[in-house]
């Protein structure tokens, strides 16, 4: 039986889709063989060069604490990095961060702005990262 990570890289691979991104790729891979901190490492560097799905995945494993030590601030910093480039579920992680206060202030204007900013791309759900890394 083909596992749920196995079977999502085959259907976005026929289909042309990158998995998390083109750029975000390899260190995936290491991350599904296990070398949690050699991904995350990676992630970062490319993290500070502007590569907002390396941000994306940073931002999820630093907040959720799955393959490191939970550090909501450096989440935040990561996903509003990512968020302000586009991409819709670090807008939507932003946004509960805001409203729920994690790692920062709760701040409901600024949530409200980071959910309206994601509804407008038809947000995906929490769990969309998480099937990327295996962990749901």
């Amino acid at each position: 039986m083909i596992s749920r990570t196995h079977r999502y890289l085959l259907i976005t691979s026929l289909f042309g889709i990158p998995a998390v991104g083109a750029v975000a790729s390899e260190p995936l891979a290491l991350w599904h063989g296990g070398q949690r901190a050699e991904a995350i490492a990676e992630w970062e560097r490319r993290a500070v060069t502007g590569d907002a799905d390396a941000a994306l995945l940073l931002g999820y494993v630093l907040k959720s604490g799955v393959g490191v030590t939970a550090d909501p601030q450096r989440a935040h910093s990561w996903y509003l990095s990512a968020a302000r480039d586009g991409l819709v579920e670090a807008q939507y992680q932003l946004a509960l961060m805001y409203e729920l206060g994690v790692g920062v202030d709760r701040d409901i204007d600024e949530a409200t702005y980071w959910y309206q900013r994601a509804s407008r791309q038809s947000c995906p759900t929490e769990d969309t990262i998480g099937y990327r890394l295996g962990i749901r």
